[in-house]
């Protein structure tokens, strides 16, 4: 669960060795100063008509949540790069053959530009484990590749106390963002 103080914008993406006894190792750590406010005009209810939300999910869009999807779009491929080349160099270098990575909200978008990269290696099985990230506002420009190579699977989570939680759209994968080996955990039913 995310505390309503910590920035989506913070944060790190783990590695989980060990199938018995899983041990987290902290593979990057990152923070984006998103500390800037966006403008009035972009919190506007008209700037979101092209997210498709539904009455219910307009309802309930408060400006910290309008705040937060302004910054998601306004992410800039230059912003992440060094990020996403120093984790598919991580990557590259681990010993294991087999990788599970652990990451959530802006971590997970990093990791997302790794595996459309034209960087990421074919040599590796990795899987991320990706959670409470809105995929509907990745944007196309963050992808060097169209398709997701077959070395790696995306396992998508949803944190019921997550300020994402209410907004069923946001977390819809985009027509543009082709997910291959791709399961969706917060769809089980129990």
């Amino acid at each position: 669960m995310q505390s309503n103080s910590k920035s989506p914008f913070s944060g790190s993406i783990d590695l989980i060795t060990g199938i018995d006894f899983p041990k987290k190792q902290k593979l990057l750590i990152y923070d984006f100063d998103c500390d800037n406010k966006t403008s009035l005009e972009e919190t506007l209810m008209c700037r979101f008509s092209s997210l498709n939300l539904t009455p219910k999910e307009k309802e309930q869009l408060s400006m910290n949540d309008r705040n937060n999807i302004c910054h998601y779009q306004n992410i800039k491929k230059k912003h992440l790069q060094s990020t996403v080349w120093n984790l598919i160099s991580i990557i590259e270098s681990n010993p294991s053959d087999v990788i599970n990575i652990h990451a959530e909200e802006l971590g997970a978008y990093i990791c997302l530009c790794a595996v459309f990269s034209k960087n990421f290696p074919k040599s590796k099985l990795v899987t991320f484990h990706l959670a409470n990230v809105p995929l509907m506002l990745f944007d196309k420009a963050l992808m060097e590749k169209r398709r997701q190579p077959a070395s790696s699977q995306i396992v998508i989570d949803q944190d019921g106390e997550h300020w994402l939680s209410p907004y069923q759209s946001l977390r819809e994968c985009p027509g543009h963002l082709k997910l291959e080996h791709f399961y969706d955990e917060s769809k089980k039913t129990a």
